[in-house]
């Protein structure tokens, strides 16, 4: 439906050198945009694989501790996953439905840098 705002976690309009490369990869091997999860997917696996290599094992436990306060690569840029709660912190976006590229989709209309991610709550026992 076209018109409708809403949060998103990526659009193929973040404007990245990451993203710009993801993107035209994507584009080339299935002939479309990532979406959304596509997105989401594809970064969470760059950041599970630098887990990895800074582990030097497939171990979950050993990959967590390796990434606990880690600064990665990501679609969004170079981000940093929060060691009081192993969170990614990342911008934020707020995208309207258009028809773009010649499908309906999210188009960003206002990013949050990721400064602005509060801090992480005091109940958490990591």
């Amino acid at each position: 439906m076209a018109n409708v705002p809403g949060n998103v976690g990526f659009t193929p309009d973040i404007d990245t050198p990451q993203t710009k490369a993801f993107v035209s990869a994507f584009k080339a091997r299935h002939h479309r945009l990532p979406s959304d999860t596509e997105g989401q997917a594809y970064n969470g696996a760059m950041v599970l694989f630098q887990g990895v290599t800074l582990a030097k094992s497939v171990q979950p436990e050993a990959v967590t501790k390796a990434l606990r306060g880690a600064r990665v690569d990501t679609l969004y840029g170079k981000m940093t996953i929060r060691a009081a709660d192993n969170q990614l912190v990342m911008p934020n976006y707020v995208a309207r439905v258009k028809m773009a590229d010649g499908v309906l989709r999210p188009v960003i209309e206002h990013s949050y840098p990721a400064s602005l991610v509060p801090a992480a709550s005091p109940l958490c026992k990591m």
